[in-house]
């Protein structure tokens, strides 16, 4: 698997992962805002209800009656404010965790581009020196043709160019009587061209 195939992978996962985050915090804030909205009013309207129930039905009894009904409904107050505030804290906690993930994501992707850039560079690189390369090899080449062309032009003699064989290969007429290079070898001689001065 190469690296572009596993950059889309993780990609792929990342883009589940983030929408199942943003399902979960919707939800979480859904349920906050429930709490959040019904724990004060019920906690208050509890109270009230409580309060004045008490207040009416127990007109006679004593102070201190009244004050032990009020501790045992203060706790179960209380714990109501607990569910909110740990709820209001998985609230935040989970924001924190989708915020990192949003920029390790970004950093990810940012990462993945730059790699992609860099790869592209190097691409256009290559292919522009191997240009160059070939640039400079037909310029040596058309050098050493005109260097061939200026000595031809100075032999200031006439040379005919003819087409020879089945291929039809070019070929010129020389003077065989003086031949020069190695004696008995087939490979090295050479003819002056005929017509030449």
């Amino acid at each position: 698997m190469n690296t572009e195939e596993q950059l889309l992978v993780l990609l792929g996962m990342t883009e589940q992962q983030q929408k199942t985050i943003t399902s979960a915090v919707e939800e979480l804030k859904k349920q906050t805002a429930s709490l959040n909205g019904i724990a004060p009013e019920l906690q208050k309207a509890v109270q009230v209800a409580i309060v004045a129930s008490l207040a009416r039905s127990m007109g006679d009894v004593s102070k201190e009656a009244q004050s032990a009904v009020k501790a045992s409904v203060d706790p179960v107050i209380q714990s109501l404010s607990g569910v909110v505030a740990a709820a209001n804290q998985a609230e935040a906690k989970l924001n924190r965790a989708v915020a990192a993930f949003g920029r390790r994501w970004l950093m990810l992707a940012s990462v993945s581009a730059a790699t992609v850039f860099f790869a592209l560079l190097m691409a256009v690189y290559a292919a522009v020196w191997w240009e160059r390369s070939e640039l400079e090899s037909l310029k040596a080449e058309k050098a050493a043709m005109q260097e061939n062309i200026a000595r031809l032009d100075k032999l200031k003699g006439y040379i005919k160019l003819y087409k020879c064989g089945e291929n039809k290969r070019p070929c010129v007429e020389v003077e065989t009587k003086i031949a020069y290079g190695d004696k008995g070898s087939k490979d090295r001689s050479f003819f002056i061209l005929k017509g030449v001065k």
